[in-house]
């Protein structure tokens, strides 16, 4: 039994199992919003009630990022839900219901498409003949984030932003690789982007920086090592130079926001915020120590 289920999967093409996972992700997120929708009462989160809709996966931090959406930041404490709601913002134009159906339909979106580049990634990395791109991408589906990855949250755009930014770099690095040079340091410039967008999203998403950091230690010993035997090509300096940039938009989308906060709170305001006189005055780390 187990090698006639080999056999069907060695003939399976990606076509069939791009389709296998687009069925289980719609049937899964069928599920997700029947159990929201028939799920009875307030339970004991009565966050809902603070906004005037019936909408039940407008809940705990998806108030703060509709509500942002629709009118920009008011309150201190919500500049720990920025770039999502900014990005929304754009896209959004319209009442409380309209902007509740835009964030739902984004985050069913970017997750799905998180689905798709996690399985590239997968068969990027594996034979062609490996079960473990389709797992991977099923697994995916069934996220423990659960109804998070279907509610207003940031969690669906954060992963589809960071699995686009890990496909494009693992085509730069991979084995068979055919890109040229120049190709590889703008790829790795758009990737450090992407994940800079990523981090706008979820300051967590720094980490995704760290494969930068090592590629930058790696290719500087190989610049210096090239520049003690006078071989150093001038590519081995782009691909430093764009695997540092790469590294320096995914500290930019950490930054950018801490640094908008600071401009609003410590430099406009005549009256600082007690954060605004730390070593590091950083926003994020004030509001989880003293709203959470």
């Amino acid at each position: 039994m187990f090698t006639r289920l080999c056999s069907l999967w060695y003939t399976m093409k990606s076509s069939q199992q791009l389709s296998y996972i687009s069925i289980a992700f719609a049937s899964w997120k069928l599920l997700i919003l029947l159990v929201a929708k028939l799920t009875p009462g307030l339970g004991y989160d009565t966050s809902t009630t603070l906004l005037p809709s019936t909408n039940k996966l407008v809940r705990w931090d998806a108030i703060y990022y509709v509500e942002i959406t629709r009118r920009g930041h008011v309150f201190e404490q919500e500049w720990a839900f920025d770039g999502l709601s900014s990005a929304l913002a754009v896209i959004s134009h319209g009442g409380l219901e309209t902007t509740i159906l835009t964030a739902v339909c984004v985050a069913h979106v970017s997750h799905y498409f998180s689905v798709i580049l996690l399985w590239n990634i997968a068969s990027s990395l594996y034979d062609e003949k490996s079960f473990v791109p389709f797992i991977t991408a099923c697994l995916h589906v069934i996220s423990p984030a659960g109804v998070f990855l279907s509610a207003p949250y940031s969690e669906g755009p954060f992963a589809c932003l960071n699995m686009l930014g890990f496909w494009i770099y693992v085509q730069v690095w991979k084995g068979n690789s055919q890109m040229s040079q120049g190709l590889r340091c703008l790829s790795l410039i758009v990737s450090g982007i992407v994940f800079g967008c990523a981090t706008t999203i979820r300051a967590n998403g720094i980490l995704s920086g760290i494969p930068f950091l090592l590629d930058a230690v790696y290719v500087g010993l190989q610049v210096l090592q090239g520049i003690n035997q006078r071989s150093a090509t001038v590519m081995h300096l782009l691909l430093l130079a764009s695997t540092t940039l790469g590294g320096i938009c995914i500290a930019g989308g950490l930054v950018l926001p801490q640094y908008l906060a600071y401009q609003e709170y410590c430099v406009e305001w005549s009256s600082h915020r007690s954060w605004c006189h730390n070593t590091l005055p950083l926003v994020y780390s004030h509001v989880q120590s003293h709203y959470w």
